[in-house]
């Protein structure tokens, strides 16, 4: 189709680098985790983002091929997993940040690649991410309210930095092929979905409302 096959290869293999990242994050963080049905979650996560890796790997193979990471996007993982904070700040940037945009972004990508195949591993894959998603909002709910509001502040920043780093880097080079709902200007763009980040981390148990943390997009 008109879609160039290396651009395709590059933006499924993003979402490959993605899952491996992943499930490192998983292993790294399950015995910071004071909770034995929290570890057994992320172990099963673990598998979870081991097959997805799999499945795009072969999916990528059929395209020629698997592209590197973006230097930017291997930052912004290393950056999110070697957070010293509370691990809430992991948890936040994986299971809220990366794999909420990931599920948006696979969306974006399968309205610019029609091909059934991949609409199929989209649907699995969506289904599995959305229960980690899941799992990162009960942990922060119930652990979060017991972190002084200095440290929401810190997470909060922290993120922010991570958000807008992997969107300049990766979204910015998918997001113009959003033909269906027409292309917006890139500030515009930032502003709206930074926004609707933060109600994710509010809904998670971030306390971001206080006036002196309120962020505008550069």
């Amino acid at each position: 189709f008109w879609l160039p096959k290396r651009l395709a290869g590059w933006a499924v293999s993003q979402f490959l680098h993605g899952e491996m990242a992943t499930a490192g994050m998983c292993r790294q963080i399950s015995s910071r985790l004071d909770s034995a049905a929290a570890q057994v979650f992320l172990e099963t996560q673990y598998c979870d983002e081991m097959r997805h890796a799999a499945i795009y790997q072969r999916y990528v193979d059929a395209l020629g091929g698997s592209a590197d990471i973006t230097p930017q996007l291997a930052f912004a993982y290393d950056q999110a997993l070697s957070w010293d904070g509370p691990v809430d700040g992991i948890i936040l940037a994986f299971h809220c940040i990366l794999e909420g945009e990931s599920l948006m972004l696979q969306q974006d990508v399968r309205r610019w690649l029609p091909c059934p195949l991949f609409s199929e591993i989209s649907d699995i894959i969506a289904r599995d991410e959305a229960r980690h998603v899941a799992f990162g909002r009960i942990w922060c709910q119930a652990s979060l309210p017991t972190l002084p509001l200095a440290e929401h502040r810190h997470i909060h920043r922290h993120l922010r930095q991570l958000w807008f780093t992997t969107m300049n880097s990766v979204i910015r080079r998918i997001r113009p092929f959003d033909i269906i709902n027409g292309p917006k200007p890139w500030p515009v763009w930032l502003d709206e979905a930074w926004a609707a980040r933060e109600a994710e981390l509010a809904k998670h148990g971030l306390r971001i409302g206080d006036a002196s943390m309120t962020t505008v997009a550069a």
